[in-house]
């Protein structure tokens, strides 16, 4: 995949889509091989299927945790204007929508600034009209970043109308872990 595209991994529930994104993140380490990711020295951001926010930091500290450098907050603030939060930076979790939320979750992967967004069924919970708002912001900071964005999902049809580029994954017939190579 190329710098401003967005690849969908498309599959079934338990061939391996969302073990994938934790190999490339390096959440799992217990792997055969090797991944490369382009600009190394930027990091890679990742949303998970619930925003995982912290229950008592308000959203832009939210964002803005485990950001070592001291405009960290201003950094937080750039990131929520760009994803449409910047009215409810003050706000706690508990305060928020679903989509809300995990929009809050998109700003904290994009503070660092990544090479690589990986994004693990950001929007399975979400009702249509949020989904297809939060596509067109998926796009549009995959774009304005520059970032090589992997989108996993079940849906057909949120792989083609959100990613230049579908992958089906399915797991060996053997049951044993899917081999898989992927250049991005």
């Amino acid at each position: 995949a190329a710098p401003g595209e967005i690849t969908a991994l498309l599959g079934a529930s338990g061939c391996g889509k969302s073990t994938l994104l934790k190999l490339i993140n390096g959440l799992d380490a217990d792997f055969h091989g090797v991944i490369e990711t382009p600009h190394r020295d930027r990091p890679i951001g990742m949303v998970f299927q619930e925003p995982r926010l912290l229950p008592w930091l308000n959203v832009r500290d939210n964002v803005a945790f485990g950001v070592e450098v001291p405009q960290a907050k201003a950094l937080a603030d750039r990131a929520l204007d760009e994803v449409g939060l910047s009215h409810a930076r003050e706000r706690f979790p508990k305060a928020l929508s679903g989509g809300m939320a995990q929009r809050v979750a998109i700003a904290r992967a994009l503070v660092r600034e990544p090479a690589v967004l990986l994004m693990d069924e950001p929007f399975s919970a979400l009702d249509v009209v949020t989904r297809k708002k939060l596509h067109g912001l998926t796009r549009t900071i995959t774009h304005e970043h520059r970032t090589v964005t992997l989108f996993v999902t079940h849906d057909p049809d949120e792989a083609l109308d959100l990613a230049q580029r579908v992958i089906v994954l399915a797991p060996t017939r053997e049951g044993g872990p899917a081999s898989v190579a992927l250049s991005f």
